[in-house]
């Protein structure tokens, strides 16, 4: 293989690697917002205890943001899709180790961080 070649593959691999990382990147962030906004929810939601029992405020309840959050099969999507997203970049990371890539990060991605 000659050394244009060598580079292109490089060049190829960290490609494919940035795009992993901005893929586990966005699908974090969206599981983050679902997140937030699903305690959101519960705080609203908690009755409290006595003294302090109170009913939910349901104006605070009638925003979009509450029922889309509750949308399992959206949610299941977007954990889907980190768990592929992280697969891929760790593949990403062996081959730049395979080629003799430095990390970009401390250490390699686990497919049981998130």
């Amino acid at each position: 293989m000659s050394i244009d070649e060598i580079r292109q593959q490089k060049g190829l691999v960290l490609l494919e690697y940035q795009e992993a990382e901005n893929r586990v990147n966005a699908a974090r962030s969206q599981l983050r917002h679902l997140s937030g906004t699903l305690d959101r929810l519960a705080r609203i939601l908690d009755p409290g205890e006595e003294p302090t029992l109170h009913a939910p405020n349901l104006n605070e309840l009638q925003g979009g943001a509450f029922k889309k959050a509750m949308d399992y099969d959206a949610a299941m999507a977007a954990a889907d899709e980190l768990a592929r997203a992280m697969d891929t970049l760790a593949q990403a990371q062996t081959k730049k180790r395979e080629l003799g890539l430095r990390w970009t990060t401390p250490q390699p991605f686990s497919t049981t961080q998130i």
